[in-house]
């Protein structure tokens, strides 16, 4: 914007005739800098507004001419990222802007023409406009628009473009007016972060018992660029206001946002996003933040888990504990966004906010289970303590070198050395940990952190099962498959039945051991595989404790997982079920030793198999009494390591 002189707009006929042009008033575009995605420039000042009169019954189109270096350049205004249908234009009621033409450009028309945006229209007798949008400070998202045809009832449906989860469905209110409105919980658990497709079903009243569907649509107050959807309290008298840079003030951040999105065919759908404002999620607004000059380190311990994902593994047992023992440094907990529970005692910073890069750079100690941001350098004074996040059955990094990415090797051969201590739970997994990692400074042997959740015993057995609405004598089999590379969202699809077998998505058939055996099945799937669903089982995935979830089952079966080794310390049984045990292991990752042969476990390969040694684990428990009284879980190798780690990290507060 301070290379070119101020623009005009000029009106162009059909014959390429100037008919009437008008200069530009500036004004700021708050959202240009995370629109351009540019990492070294700001487009703040690159708004532009402009007021044209335009001749009745006459076509035209627009173009923006300035002057760069004393060169005259030019370009068509183009389609707004908005719908394809017309609508009238309040100072010309004897003209349509229409935002599609045969050539992708912004175009005046009479209306009398017609235009090729008309047959895009609505041809259901029910039509469903979205007006306004609000966001609470507490994530609720406010949703108001009208609906033609008289409806008899009305739900306003959010879609996942990814498949990730079903539908998320909710009841809109009607008004006499035509009006209608619905409210909808971002940090419901069925609404996961990405955009979702909006539309809307509806009863008729002549045919109450007969839906349509149909998708939403743009009006004109969220026609156009994608819209920040402003958080409470809204302007007065403002449907949508048009920049989310800010938040209330004394509000804090809440625990998401969203962004209107229109599409070409005048749809509507939902961004849901982290609680980050526009410039914190521009590419200029995040290289500035990571550049700035740091300030002096404080004593703070910066803990994540799982990229700020999770609110739980080794990190948060760490954080608790430190809380626990009056540990008065600040502890900042990563977060993805507000959903993600924080460990008690703990501060959440969003993962990409001024305040998380801060807590990062100037902490003492750093706490992470997996890598850290690919910009990070760890500065001198600094101390990071790697948990790793469990005992290695795959195969990892330079032992894998088929199913690494190239990056992902650069990545950890940058971060690895900025390690002060690396936990593992055996003194064989921490030498498989160093060589796999390539890792040659300390390692800590003894039982992870995580596993104290482990420790509650019959009291959170009892409340788990109450929670989850099962009866105490039932018994339970939680699944908990690792997951596969075919199966996470950024990988193409791969038909694991006819490489060598099924993925977890459909390899465990709940509804058929709960039948033959009269069990409670728990699925749990991987973070990186939340895809995966199994019918006739409980869907666990989201719970917030694993840990938990053994205590309060009978019987794990898993595949290639270290919650092997976690559940070991139970005392209660496991089968290793492994229906594509040569594919995962000659094709996909690979496996240490000879898994699972070498475990001692029970081994199935299909589900027949899994059946039988599940049949007869259950017999065994039952013969033993096992599920009225657990086997208590020995606390001093846990208690011990995470004392041991306690004076690790605050020797460094000082």
């Amino acid at each position: 914007p301070s290379l070119i002189d101020r623009p005009i707009v000029e009106v162009v006929d059909e014959a390429g005739r100037v008919r009437g042009h008008g200069e530009v008033d500036r004004c700021e575009a708050p959202r240009a800098d995370l629109e351009a995605g540019d990492p070294w420039r700001s487009y703040l000042s690159s708004g532009i507004v402009v007021r044209l009169q335009l001749e009745p019954g006459r076509s035209v189109w627009f173009r923006v001419v300035t002057r760069v270096a004393g060169r005259r350049v030019w370009a068509w205004m183009p389609q707004p990222a908005g719908s394809s249908r017309w609508r009238p234009a309040p100072p010309e009621p004897g003209m349509r802007l229409a935002v599609r033409s045969q050539r992708g450009l912004l175009q005046a028309a009479p209306v009398e023409s017609g235009g090729p945006g008309s047959a895009l229209l609505p041809s259901s007798p029910i039509g469903v406009v979205l007006l306004a949008a609000r966001l609470d400070i507490d994530a609720t998202l406010m949703l108001s628009g009208t609906v033609t045809g008289a409806p008899a009832r009305l739900n306003i449906v959010l879609g996942d473009s990814a498949g990730n989860s079903g539908p998320m469905t909710v009841s809109a209110d009607l008004a006499s007016d035509g009006g209608w409105s619905a409210s909808i919980d971002l940090v419901d658990p069925d609404v996961e972060l990405g955009t979702h497709p909006m539309s809307w079903s509806a009863a008729s009243q002549d045919e109450p018992d007969r839906c349509t569907e149909g998708a939403c649509l743009a009006g004109e107050e969220i026609d156009g660029p994608a819209i920040e959807v402003p958080v409470a309290p809204a302007p007065t008298g403002s449907a949508v206001a048009p920049d989310g840079t800010s938040f209330p003030a004394g509000s804090g951040r809440p625990a998401r946002l969203a962004r209107i999105i229109t599409r070409r065919n005048g749809s509507v759908a939902v961004a849901v996003i982290p609680p980050l404002t526009p410039q914190e999620r521009s590419r200029r607004g995040h290289r500035l933040l990571i550049e700035r000059e740091p300030k002096a380190l404080r004593a703070g311990v910066f803990l994540e888990s799982f990229g700020g994902r999770s609110g739980g593994d080794n990190p948060a047992a760490i954080c608790e504990d430190l809380a626990a023992h009056g540990i008065t440094a600040t502890l900042w907990w990563s977060v993805v966004d507000g959903t993600v529970p924080v460990p008690s005692g703990a501060r959440p910073v969003v993962v990409g906010s001024q305040e998380w890069v801060e807590a990062l750079r100037t902490s003492r100690v750093i706490v992470t289970n997996d890598h850290l941001p690919s910009w990070f350098s760890k500065r001198e004074g600094q101390h990071l303590l790697q948990t790793w996040h469990g005992t290695p059955i795959k195969k990892l990094l330079h032992d894998a070198p088929r199913t690494v990415t190239l990056r992902y090797r650069r990545l950890m051969a940058r971060q690895v050395p900025q390690w002060d201590l690396l936990l593992a739970q055996t003194p064989q997994a921490g030498r498989r940990l160093q060589r796999a990692l390539g890792y040659h400074g300390q390692v800590r042997v003894g039982e992870y952190p995580r596993n104290v959740r482990l420790l509650g015993g019959s009291e959170v057995r009892r409340r788990v099962r109450h929670e989850l609405g099962i009866g105490q004598e039932q018994p339970v089999i939680l699944y908990a498959p690792t997951w596969r590379e075919s199966l996470r969202p950024d990988k193409r699809a791969v038909d694991c039945g006819t490489a060598g077998g099924p993925g977890p998505a459909g390899a465990l058939d709940g509804e058929h051991l709960a039948d033959r055996l009269g069990v409670v099945v728990l699925m749990r799937s991987h973070h990186m595989n939340r895809a995966g669903r199994v019918p006739g089982a409980i869907d666990v995935s989201g719970y917030p404790s694993v840990e938990e979830l053994m205590v309060a089952a009978d019987i794990l079966v898993s595949d290639y997982s270290s919650i092997f080794f976690d559940f070991a310390l139970t005392g209660k049984p496991a089968v290793a079920y492994v229906p594509d045990l040569t594919f995962y292991r000659d094709v996909e990752r690979g496996l240490y030793g000879c898994w699972p042969l070498e475990s001692g476990l029970p081994v199935a390969v299909d589900h027949d198999g899994l059946t039988s040694h599940l049949h007869r684990v259950l017999g065994g428990i039952d013969a033993a009494g096992g599920r009225c009284a657990p086997p208590e879980v020995d606390p001093a190798p846990i208690l011990d390591n995470l004392a041991w780690i306690r004076g690790w990290v605050t020797r460094f507060l000082s």
